[in-house]
């Protein structure tokens, strides 16, 4: 029994610790070493081993039962990515796939999915990595509309700071920065446009010399920077959802993976090497030693 249900390739049962299974009672080979299942028995003896299956199954490992000519051992099926696996990864797995499909007569129907697969994931990462670009475009032209806002308030600031003999609690003061300098910058887009002009207005009330030289392109540089603030929300949705199309676009295609592997396991149920000739093979990477 595994963790999607039951495999039967042998009809023997052993009973363990945990209870009865239905694997066999021979010491059998799988990727992470032998395991023992139950007592030797049968025309091919092996070392008695302990009960119960042996730890270090590696999550996506896919493990199937194969008897052959009286004798039982374990066989790893094709390891197929899942599509959280990065895209430029899985589109070279399935090409290989593709590749291995055309060359064999009794597999090349069914390649054209895969194909189509393969072709729709590659144009939605296209789309996914244009649409992020123009949303690095625009978060740039965001930060530098925010920035000369920001700055021509603080030359502002200190004019009005000036003004009221550096006393900020002062009601000439306060009546232009009702949030407070720091609290005016705080804020973004229309928020801050609106905030920007009511503090105009009072700067034109309270300090008439220095809202003259300050009002119009405070007004402007706000009117800019909420422009810009709207653009990159734009931007910011638009990626998201061409990342959500590549992602589907990658689970579409491990599904057609997953499907061929099942049509393979028809074609030839007694062969699964052959099978596994189909994926291509992920050769787990060697740690680096520290220096």
């Amino acid at each position: 029994r595994t963790k999607s249900g039951w495999t039967g390739l042998c009809s023997w049962k052993v009973r363990t610790k945990s209870g009865w299974t239905g694997l066999c009672s021979w010491k059998v080979r799988t990727k992470s070493g032998w395991t023992g299942l139950g007592r030797p028995h049968g025309p091919k003896r092996a070392e008695e081993g302990a009960l119960g299956l042996r730890p270090g199954l590696r999550r996506g490992d896919v493990w199937t039962l194969a008897c052959r000519q009286g004798e039982c051992y374990w066989t790893g099926m094709p390891s197929i990515l899942s599509e959280e696996r990065g895209t430029k990864e899985l589109v070279r797995a399935a090409r290989y796939h593709h590749a291995a499909l055309l060359a064999d007569p009794l597999t090349e129907h069914l390649a054209p999915a895969v194909k189509t697969r393969i072709e729709a994931l590659v144009k939605a990462e296209s789309q996914s990595d244009a649409a992020d670009a123009v949303h690095q475009e625009k978060q740039a032209l965001r930060d530098r509309a925010e920035y000369l806002h920001d700055d021509e308030q603080r030359a502002c600031e200190l004019e009005v700071f000036a003004g009221v003999r550096k006393d900020r609690s002062l009601p000439e003061y306060r009546a232009v920065y009702v949030l407070g300098f720091s609290g005016l910058i705080a804020l973004a887009g229309e928020e801050q446009e609106r905030e920007v002009v009511k503090m105009c207005a009072a700067l034109e009330k309270e300090h008439p010399e220095v809202a003259k030289k300050y009002k119009k392109n405070l007004l402007k540089l706000a009117a800019e920077a909420t422009a810009a603030e709207k653009a990159l929300r734009q931007a910011d949705t638009d990626a998201s959802h061409a990342f959500v199309a590549e992602v589907q676009a990658r689970s579409t295609l491990v599904d057609q993976l997953r499907r061929n592997e099942g049509a393979l396991i028809s074609l030839f149920p007694r062969d699964k090497k052959r099978v596994r000739l189909y994926y291509r093979v992920r050769r787990p990477q060697k740690k680096s030693s520290p220096a």
